[in-house]
């Protein structure tokens, strides 16, 4: 009885397992379901967005899944933050944490966005779960990062906000930055979907109610230095 529990158990883990993996390429990238995955930041980076990762339901039926980010060790001043499924979350200071739960079809993925501010030289070491209930965990994979800044610089965009997100109809952007900002708005497919526009100080309002629901790239140009810096946002009905 001991015997068939256990290759019964065996049977059913690796079922689990089929059902779900995940790859840094939606089509042919790397699986990296259960392994570490090393990340060297760029020089004098402030804040940098890792590759993707393609969480795919290889069931047949939808799964409710939702991802659990477990920090290791992260130095005192870095913060990291992430988007899951149509929503991104800001950082949360708590060692701990899950996002909402979301429907990804059969025979399909959804993406992790994992996004990263180092404020000195250091390593960062997250672990990202995923789950239907945060807690019967099914599949992880490890984020080591590495970074090596040699000179500290307050980044252009540090002062500079969107919100809501997600948001319907209107999105506010703050700049609270010394210079005005040319901001340009891009569809997953990159086609620019609105007018650019010029941002002076203080609070702007912009219109998105003619955009459809989904995901889109706020493109900000800082028109001082030429630096970029872009925020995805989440277009709700």
């Amino acid at each position: 009885m001991k015997t068939c529990f256990a290759l019964f158990l065996i049977i059913w883990m690796n079922t689990l397992n089929a059902q779900i993996s995940i790859n840094q390429d939606s089509v042919a990238g790397e699986h990296v379901s259960g392994k570490v995955i090393q990340v060297e930041s760029r020089d004098n980076t402030y804040s940098q967005e890792l590759d993707a990762l393609y969480v795919s339901n290889n069931a047949s039926s939808n799964k409710s899944w939702k991802i659990t980010r477990k920090v290791i060790n992260q130095p005192e001043g870095w913060t990291n933050y992430l988007c899951w499924g149509e929503q991104c979350y800001g950082a949360n200071e708590d060692r701990i944490w899950s996002t909402d739960l979301y429907v990804v079809p059969h025979d399909s993925n959804s993406v992790i966005d994992i996004y990263f501010s180092a404020s000195s030289s250091g390593n960062a070491h997250l672990r990202y779960y995923v789950s239907s209930d945060g807690i019967n965990y099914l599949d992880s994979v490890d984020v080591k990062i590495q970074s090596t800044l040699t000179s500290i610089k307050e980044p252009s965009f540090q002062h500079l906000r969107i919100y809501p997100n997600p948001a319907k109809n209107i999105v506010n952007v703050l700049n609270n930055t010394n210079n005005a900002v040319q901001l340009s708005i891009y569809n997953v497919n990159g086609q620019n979907v609105l007018p650019e526009r010029n941002i002076q100080q203080n609070q702007t309002s912009i219109d998105i109610s003619t955009l459809p629901n989904g995901m889109y790239y706020f493109n900000f140009l800082n028109m001082s230095d030429n630096s970029t810096s872009v925020q995805k946002i989440i277009v709700q009905p």
